[in-house]
């Protein structure tokens, strides 16, 4: 279709145009056949060089037996009922054949689209056209290719099958013939190429061999042609049985596209014919698909309509066709415009829905054209037959002369084809490998043997020599025996990749190999000759252990190495004397008087390691100081509140003012301040223990309102005002004992599990003393940081509130433990998250598990560690908490195991110096090395010593084979 623009007094033109070069033809039939040879068994010998003792090697093979008969008197299939069927719509027999629709000038029918004129629908499959659309062929053997719709009319074309005639039939909507133009066609006698005719706004003329059909009505205009039916030639026709094997010699026949053609079908003795191709009432066969097709480098053209001419040229066996369209501006009348305009190129194949669409445009012409696919290749004809007699097949394997039966007869009944392999017999040549042919009557074939003439065979010998190939000396020699003719192989085995001689290791080289390797034993042989050249000192690696050492003890405090070849120097250089170390928060000083003395060297296989000694240094002051604030009951003396003021040793500190509460309301209890028994360190300076400020209170009573005299108050003469210390920013409230939040989701309630984020200590008693711990916990990274559930609360004798737990750390000796920790929220808190957060990240080396249950049951997947999700949900479950995603399954809110927000996980890293790889992310027994440069791709990070808690854990990248370590000095991440 073509829509052009003309901006001047010709106003606004809608040029439609629309091609069809020739018929879209497919057929999907396919018929599986096997192509087997109907021939007399061949006279071929086998040669097997053994003794006559008639020993069968290889018994009888069946490749085909004959087909069993069908003794019913009824065709399996009537022929009549069971043809190629038609399959679509265009005329009948025709198999996805596709036309052009034209409605008013316009494509009715582009590919995907459906057309509707009057409210109905014309096409409703994608390239082909409703059936109700089409009339019968009223000529006789006439073939329909073309439908053009204009206004209520339709306009049918059609073509005799010698392509002389053609037809222009005018059909209203109920489908009733109005009229019919008949047309002598290129190659009759009567043909007129200046011949016009037309009716409702059509013009009808000839363009070349081709119908052209022209619109004009106002602003719209179309031009389109109709071509005449495709002759195909070499069609093949084959008559076959079930399985496809071929039962009579096949044909060839021509015809036109869309035709019928006779084909004399053969009568074959024993079988009936149960499938035939699509016939029609005549008993003749349609053709409608071409032959396979020849590619070529030449291009060749056809003008589709009065504007556009069409190059094309095949490029494959399939008809497949590279298109390409030139639009010739001068055709367009009226107009003034000259020149040509080139499509793009397009590979067009010859399959249902086919097409090149090109779109043009000149300055204010804006235009559209379409041509529709080439012929496809179809399949033969095809006969199908069945047996319906039976015969009997004997084959007998006999002696030559004296009719001895060599190996049991081969018998078979049935019909059709056959092929049968003959057995192998030791000593004996035979006059037929492979009996087949077709079994149309009772048939006795004789295979014969003869006995082969043996004779007398020499024995011969060859030698292979491994050759030094600077010298040219053999290293070692190999000798191979056999008989004259028989096969020698002196690869493989006598391949040898390496030789030693007299602790002298020799390589093969490849290049220089034999070409007699492999051959057949003569009564002379040349040697096989194998070259070797030696075997270069392999590079070996070497490391040097760095140590540096508490010489309180000698535990080792922290490693590093060098890594070089064995033989080079090494130096140990100032960067690796550390002049403190601080680990775990303690800091140790370098023993100078203690230095090593092997700083320098040479790398061995073994070396001795690099020692430097430390010494602890003393425990740093601990200056955090921290003041309680009780608020008691003074009937009872319990606690009705509790603050903490926190601050430093020596600093001033202020509980009055904002801290001295006058009243207190508990459980609707309000109490007053006792102003007579006020504290008399409300003010002071922190010190390393400090006695806690108490406050007392009484009930609140409802006051009488007797009449009191009033006693002059005697003034206080006032004391000079001391200079108020800036008050300390109070921290967070301390909660009650029974673990009741001040502040939510600060203080862990009973059952739940906490986890250490700085280094702490289990207490025998909730008054902490170090001389009563059971046991300390390093600061640990966040996946593998010590856990406790809290059991019960406790007071120091200070006031302050401690958990009581019980050690679940299942890796260490510690497990099942209990005592006391502190609440501190900055030291412990909740390992399960209290809130919800709209992302998540999975930080476990071991991933996390996702479920279907909020119980965590029924599993579904784990995510791997840095898999980014999604969440849309937070529940809690008993003490714990659940995050729900966006599928509706559940993850632990656990926070060893996910994290909030997005982070990065490294991909991919660059060794920056030598490496080692362990089995262990402990970093021991080493299984392999990496060298500067190498790339290596990073399946997950993980720490060492993870049960442990007296050592922290480092960083370690889980890589193909093992671990290594993460130190920036040796690995650089280049990929997140």
């Amino acid at each position: 279709m073509i829509h052009l623009k003309i901006a001047n007094y010709l106003g606004i033109v809608i040029f439609g145009l629309g091609s069809a070069f020739g018929l879209m033809l497919m057929d999907q039939h396919t018929d599986t056949l096997y192509g087997l040879q109907t021939v007399q068994a061949a006279d071929i010998q086998n040669n097997v060089a053994a003794e006559a003792d008639g020993t069968i090697i290889t018994p009888t093979k069946i490749v085909k037996a004959p087909d069993p008969a069908d003794k019913t008197s009824n065709p399996t299939i009537d022929p009549k009922q069971h043809t190629d069927a038609a399959d679509t719509n265009f005329y009948r027999g025709s198999k996805f054949h596709q036309a052009p629709v034209y409605i008013d000038g316009k494509l009715a029918n582009p590919v995907g689209k459906n057309a509707v004129v009057g409210g109905q629908t014309i096409s409703d499959v994608q390239g082909t056209i409703n059936e109700n659309d089409y009339i019968d062929p009223p000529i006789e053997d006439e073939v329909i290719n073309y439908g053009y719709y204009s206004g209520s009319n339709a306009w049918m074309i059609g073509w005799s099958q010698d392509n002389k005639t053609a037809y222009i039939h005018k059909v209203d909507e109920s489908r009733t013939l109005l009229s019919t133009i008949k047309v002598p066609a290129p190659g009759s006698a009567d043909f007129n190429p200046n011949w016009t005719s037309g009716g409702d706004g059509l013009t009808f003329s000839w363009l070349g061999d081709k119908i052209h059909i022209s619109f004009d009505r106002g602003s719209l205009r179309s031009s389109s042609t109709a071509p005449a039916l495709e002759f195909l030639t070499g069609i093949p026709v084959k008559f076959v049985d079930a399985r496809g094997n071929e039962l009579a010699p096949s044909k060839t026949v021509s015809g036109h596209s869309g035709t019928f053609v006779n084909v004399d079908y053969p009568t074959i003795p024993g079988y009936r014919l149960v499938r035939v191709p699509y016939m029609n009432n005549a008993h003749k066969f349609l053709i409608n698909n071409t032959t396979a097709t020849t590619p070529s480098k030449d291009w060749f053209s056809s003008q589709i309509n009065q504007y556009v001419t069409l190059y094309q040229k095949i490029i494959d066996d399939n008809n497949t066709r590279q298109m390409y369209m030139v639009f010739d501006y001068s055709k367009v009348t009226g107009a003034g415009f000259t020149g040509t305009e080139t499509s793009k190129t397009v590979t067009v194949k010859a399959t249902q829905g086919g097409a090149i669409a090109a779109a043009f445009s000149n300055g204010i012409v804006r235009a559209t054209s379409t041509a529709s696919m080439p012929t496809p290749v179809g399949n033969p004809l095809t006969f199908v037959y069945e047996p319906i007699t039976e015969y009997h097949l004997t084959i007998n394997y006999l002696e030559k002369g004296t009719d001895k039966v060599m190996a049991d007869p081969y018998k078979a009944s049935g019909a059709g084809t056959y092929e049968i392999e003959s057995p192998v017999i030791s000593g004996y040549d035979v006059d037929k490998t492979t009996v087949k042919g077709v079994l149309g009557a009772d048939s006795t074939i004789n295979v014969y043997y003869t006995k082969k003439d043996v004779q007398p065979v020499e024995d011969a010998t060859l030698n292979v020599k491994y050759i030094d190939e600077e010298s040219n000396k053999p290293l070692k020699t190999e000798t191979l025996k056999g008989k004259v003719g028989d096969d020698y192989h002196a690869d493989g085995q006598y391949q040898l990749e390496t030789i030693t001689v007299d602790g002298t290791t020799y390589e093969l080289n490849k290049t220089n190999l034999p070409t007699n390797a492999t051959g057949k034993f003569a009564k002379t042989n040349a040697d096989v000759n194998y070259y070797y050249k030696k075997k270069a000192a392999p590079v070996e690696q070497s490391s040097l252990l760095i140590n540096y050492i508490n010489e309180d003890g000698n535990k080792i405090l922290k490693t590093d190495s060098l890594d070089g070849k064995v033989g080079d120097p090494y130096e140990v250089g100032n960067k690796y004397q550390l002049e403190t170390l601080t680990i775990d928060g303690v800091t140790y000083k370098l023993n100078k008087g203690r230095l090593p003395s092997n700083t320098k060297g040479t790398f061995a296989t073994k070396n001795d390691p690099v020692n430097y000694y430390y010494t602890k240094q003393n425990d740093p002051v601990d200056t955090n100081s921290s003041l309680i604030i009780n608020y008691i009951n003074e009937e009872n003396n319990a606690l009705l509140k509790v603050q903490t003021i926190q601050g430093k040793v020596g600093d001033p500190y202020q509980a009055d003012g904002q801290y001295q509460l006058q009243n207190i309301t508990v459980n609707g209890v309000t109490y007053v301040l006792n102003t007579t028994r006020l504290p008399g360190n409300m003010r002071g300076t922190f010190g390393s223990q400090n006695a806690p400020v108490n406050y007392y209170y009484k009930k609140k009573t409802n006051p009488v309102d007797p009449i009191i005299p009033v006693i002059p108050i005697i003034p206080v003469i006032p004391v000079t005002p001391v200079t108020p210390v800036t008050p300390v920013t109070p921290v967070t409230p301390t909660p009650a004992p029974d673990g009741t939040d001040i502040l939510p989701g600060k203080i862990a309630k009973k059952g739940m599990a906490v986890y250490a984020l700085k280094k702490v200590y289990l207490y025998q008693n909730p008054t902490f003393k170090k001389s009563e711990r059971k046991s300390g916990y390093v600061k640990k990274p966040r996946v593998f940081r010590p856990m406790f559930v809290v059991t019960d609360y406790a007071r120091s004798n200070e006031g302050r509130l401690r958990y009581k737990v019980r050690d679940v750390n299942h890796l260490s000796k510690t497990d099942g433990w209990t005592g006391y920790v502190t609440t501190n929220y900055e030291y412990i808190r909740p390992v399960y998250y209290q809130s919800k957060h709209s992302t998540l990240t999975v930080i476990n080396p071991r991933g996390v598990n996702e479920y279907t249950k909020v119980n965590l049951a029924g599993k579904v997947k784990n995510f791997k560690q840095g898999t980014i999700l999604k969440v849309k949900g937070f529940v809690t479950h008993n003490l714990t908490t659940r995050y729900l995603l966006s599928n509706g399954n559940y993850i632990t809110g656990n926070r060893k195991l996910v994290k909030m927000g997005k982070h990065k996980q490294p991909k991919q890293l660059v060794v920056k110096k030598h490496i080692n790889r362990y089995k262990t992310a402990n970093l021991t027994q080493r299984n392999g090395y990496f060298k500067k440069s190498q790339k290596l791709t990073i399946k997950r990070y993980t720490f060492s010593h993870e049960g442990s808690i007296t050592k922290s854990g480092t960083k370690r990248y889980v890589v193909k084979g093992g671990y290594i370590t993460a130190n920036n000095k040796f690995v650089k991440v280049v990929k997140y």
